[in-house]
């Protein structure tokens, strides 16, 4: 991606894409939802967005034009949480509350294996590791195989609420989780092991969390307001 464009997905059931320079709203709204938008991702190549939605849907966008690229892709049962392409931009990830998480084919909008199931509650938010090898996924943290769609090792345990952000720090050796339980942690991509003591925020829970591109920070967002 060049940076030359922001994405946003709204309650109002609508994606839109802004022009970072301007400020200036790029090809018109994009509808095709029937729900709340929930998450957009921009694919690493910066040739597709994809929104995921209340509706059970995902579509794929074309960046070029604003146009579906593909129709909407259907397989999950429930609403739509988070959506993450893989680093070369190949696969995307859905998660739901139906407890799965889907692998797509970027270039066919066919899914790829069988979803990946593991969670016992509906599943927070999805990430591909930085060499794409691996997913994390909360509410409750999980560590993938991309590859094979099996758990790694066991949920990480620590957090007393659900899960509801995961992120891969640039090197890929560690996890950074938020959780409603109002603390954030890191985990040892290697051995699931927590780092550290826990951050308490303050305020209401941990909607979102984020690695800098450097590694050296966490961005870390609440529902404090």
């Amino acid at each position: 991606m060049d940076g030359r464009f922001l994405a946003s997905g709204s309650w109002d059931n609508t994606v839109r894409m802004w022009e970072v320079g301007t400020g200036e709203m790029a090809h018109g709204v994009m509808e095709g939802h029937s729900n709340h938008v929930t998450s957009v991702c921009f694919s690493p190549n910066g040739r597709l967005l994809a929104s995921a939605s209340w509706d059970g849907s995902v579509i794929m966008w074309d960046t070029d034009t604003g146009k579906m690229k593909f129709p909407p892709l259907e397989g999950h049962t429930k609403l739509i949480t988070s959506v993450a392409f893989s680093p070369n931009s190949r696969l995307l990830a859905s998660a739901s509350h139906d407890k799965r998480i889907r692998l797509w084919s970027a270039g066919t909008a066919k899914p790829v294996g069988s979803p990946l199931e593991a969670h016992g509650h509906w599943v927070s938010s999805v990430v591909f590791s930085p060499d794409g090898r691996m997913l994390a996924s909360g509410d409750t943290i999980r560590l993938w195989d991309a590859s094979m769609g099996r758990p790694v090792g066991n949920p990480l345990s620590g957090h007393s609420g659900p899960v509801n952000s995961v992120d891969f720090s640039p090197d890929g050796r560690l996890v950074v989780s938020g959780s409603a339980d109002r603390t954030v942690r890191l985990w040892e991509t290697s051995t699931g092991k927590q780092l550290g003591k826990e951050l308490n925020v303050n305020g209401d829970e941990v909607t979102s969390v984020k690695f800098s591109p450097d590694g050296q920070l966490v961005a870390v967002a609440s529902e404090d307001e």
